[in-house]
């Protein structure tokens, strides 16, 4: 949590830490490390629910 003295102060080192979160992303995603979007966000789902075994005996 940020705790600075002013809210000035508190904007400038918000700013300054926004463009190395978005630098590190933007490797990331060149690197080809993308995370997944929430079903409910349209991110994939699973195709088939696991097959069950029809004679567990």
């Amino acid at each position: 949590m940020a705790e600075e003295a002013t809210g000035t102060a508190l904007v400038d080192r918000l700013q300054d830490r926004l463009p190395r979160q978005t630098d590190k992303a933007a490797r990331a995603w060149d690197d080809g490390h993308r995370t997944t979007a929430p079903p409910w966000r349209g991110g994939s789902r699973p195709s088939q629910p696991a097959a069950k075994d029809p004679d567990p005996a």
